[in-house]
């Protein structure tokens, strides 16, 4: 699969950013790129207003999501291929946080084990 670019990082927002945030975000960007004398800005500039492109619209921004979603799962899944000792490690802190949730007897013995790491 094909790297997707980052567009939230592109724009300067983080993934859960309401639609304002991004509005103000990109507004304050581009004002700043437009009048900044760096040399890169045009195509930082460019990077920004493909960004707000996927992002100021709630279908392709889910989309985008989506995809996202996806290629990091895609990512997941290669890296615990090439390293099974880490997908089982992770996989038992994961029981142990649902254990831990449950609140019961075996929340105290998890708890108490953790002070002899």
């Amino acid at each position: 699969m094909a790297d997707l670019p980052d567009y939230y990082m592109d724009l300067g927002v983080k993934p859960g950013a309401s639609q304002q945030e991004i509005d103000k975000t990109y507004t304050r960007r581009v004002t700043e790129l437009r009048a900044s004398k760096v040399e890169d800005a045009p195509e930082e500039l460019a990077e920004v207003e493909a960004a707000y492109a996927v992002l100021r619209d709630p279908a392709k921004r889910a989309d985008y999501d989506a995809k996202l979603a996806a290629e990091e799962r895609a990512e997941d899944e290669e890296y615990n291929k090439k390293n099974p000792e880490m997908a089982a490690y992770l996989e038992r802190q994961s029981h142990r946080k649902r254990v831990r949730r449950s609140g019961s007897w075996l929340s105290a013995i998890w708890d108490l084990l953790d002070l002899f790491k």
